[in-house]
């Protein structure tokens, strides 16, 4: 069942992009086609996927131009800015992505410290599409329960690292259709919510509108399904990379399974058209989740977005 609540309500939301967006025609200076059927692919993923530009946290040389944890902290500025608050208001940074930028620490502790936030509770929730749902279900359990007053939730991904040209160098440039498929849909952003419990006097970032979150429902059907969306397994999903003795033979590795088991990916149009459709089947039915909020008013809100 829907987990409910009736005293949790959305003070802000803000989004955050780094630098300048990317159209498709210009995808190839950033995420390069790997090999002949990358280009195949390609069309065929953004034909079906209607998007028509992205961000990415790199530059045309492949090089990083924002931290992960620096671009869910400009979302998360971004959120209290449009409340006037600050990282003192707030007792709970609930932070939702696939991963941050290192093992270690949780991705919330990152985004405290990129914030320079005082002391406070932090909760870091990994699981690629459905993770920022998760965050927010955290932090508004936390204020329904009266645990806290205010709550910061961020969701934020960061793909463009893993899927840029350079990382499949030591495969000869070869991959699965997973990854030739993400690497023409995933691009990089962050998303905040600050969740308050009502109290009365607060500005909203839209005079005239108030959210009030009724309901959250997701659900995992990792039991059902084999793994699809993952980092750090080998192709046969039967060893992690951290089983060899270093990156190199790990890589290695995956390399020659992935030409045992894909055929080095050579793909035809059609098949790869098929196993998209059914890879989105299976990867939407591994975690499902959907938020529900009412708004006292009628009019439409608009989440703010800056750049960094």
């Amino acid at each position: 069942m829907p987990l409910r609540f009736d005293r949790v309500h959305v003070e802000s939301a803000a989004l955050a992009f780094p630098g300048n967006p990317v159209a498709n025609d210009a995808m190839d200076a950033y995420i390069a086609p790997l090999n002949r059927a990358s280009e195949r692919i390609k069309r065929r993923v953004l034909a079906e996927n209607g998007i028509t530009q992205r961000y990415y946290a790199l530059d045309a040389d492949g090089r990083t131009t924002h931290t992960h944890a620096q671009l869910a902290a400009a979302a998360a500025r971004a959120c209290l800015d449009l409340a006037k608050a600050t990282p003192a208001d707030v007792s709970l940074l609930a932070g939702g992505s696939s991963g941050g930028d290192v093992l270690m620490p949780g991705f919330a502790n990152m985004i405290q410290g990129e914030l320079a936030a005082p002391p406070m509770e932090t909760l870091s929730l990994h699981g690629i599409c459905a993770a920022g749902v998760a965050a927010v279900q955290a932090a508004a359990q936390a204020i329904e329960l009266g645990a806290h007053a205010r709550a910061l939730a961020i969701a934020a991904e960061m793909p463009s690292r893993l899927f840029k040209r350079s990382r499949f160098a030591s495969r000869g440039y070869e991959a699965d259709f997973d990854s030739q498929f993400l690497r023409w849909m995933l691009s990089d952003g962050a998303g905040a919510l600050l969740l308050g419990d009502g109290t009365a006097g607060r500005p909203t970032a839209q005079p005239g509108i108030a959210l009030k979150l009724k309901w959250i429902h997701q659900r995992s059907f990792a039991g059902d399904y084999p793994v699809c969306m993952q980092l750090g397994l080998t192709l046969d999903r039967q060893h992690g990379h951290l089983d060899y003795p270093s990156w190199a033979d790990a890589e290695a590795t995956a390399r020659s399974r992935c030409a045992r088991t894909y055929g080095c990916c050579r793909t035809s149009l059609t098949s790869a058209s098929t196993s998209m459709r059914s890879w989105c089947a299976t990867a939407g039915s591994t975690q499902r989740a959907w938020i529900i909020s009412s708004a006292t008013t009628h009019r439409r809100a608009s989440f703010p977005s800056s750049r960094i």
